[in-house]
């Protein structure tokens, strides 16, 4: 089975959270993409990885290189980028309700 390709969308304190969680699953996902407005808290979660993911300021910029995505970015973000996501055609977990 191919793994499943994660995208984390918001990287404040949460995101390295739940990216130290899916290392013990590593061998069923894998985190392709990271997404942050300010790039250089991207980049921070990038560099807890084993991998070197996709860094990026726009989460519609990692569409192509993701199969879900998990929205950790602010609350009140959570339902248009879940919406964007959907439509897009991926998988999405939220962290919170919308």
């Amino acid at each position: 089975m191919d793994k499943i390709r994660i995208g984390i969308i918001g990287c404040g304190g949460m995101a390295r959270s739940h990216a130290s969680r899916f290392s013990e699953v590593l061998d069923r996902i894998e985190i392709s993409a990271v997404v942050d407005i300010k790039t250089e808290r991207a980049q921070a979660v990038a560099d807890l990885l084993d991998n070197d993911p996709l860094v990026e300021s726009d989460y519609r910029a990692i569409y192509d290189q993701v199969d879900a995505v998990l929205v950790v970015a602010p609350h009140h973000l959570h339902h248009p980028i879940t919406i964007d996501c959907l439509r897009a055609g991926k998988h999405v977990l939220v962290e919170k309700p919308m």
